[in-house]
């Protein structure tokens, strides 16, 4: 979503807004520590996942 902070507040409805995303990259969607949430995200998610750069 143009405009606001989705880094670290990754929720269910975050992989719908990932889904229909107009940008190429979803950044920072869970805590760099939550490797099980990364993985579900990329697993949920064509476009590539950026994390870790905190």
């Amino acid at each position: 979503m143009p405009g606001s902070v989705l880094t670290h507040r990754f929720d269910p409805k975050s992989l719908v807004i990932g889904a229909f995303a107009l940008f190429g990259w979803s950044e920072e969607p869970v805590p760099p520590e939550d490797r099980e949430g990364h993985v579900q995200v990329k697993r949920a998610l064509s476009i590539p996942v950026a994390g870790g750069e905190c």
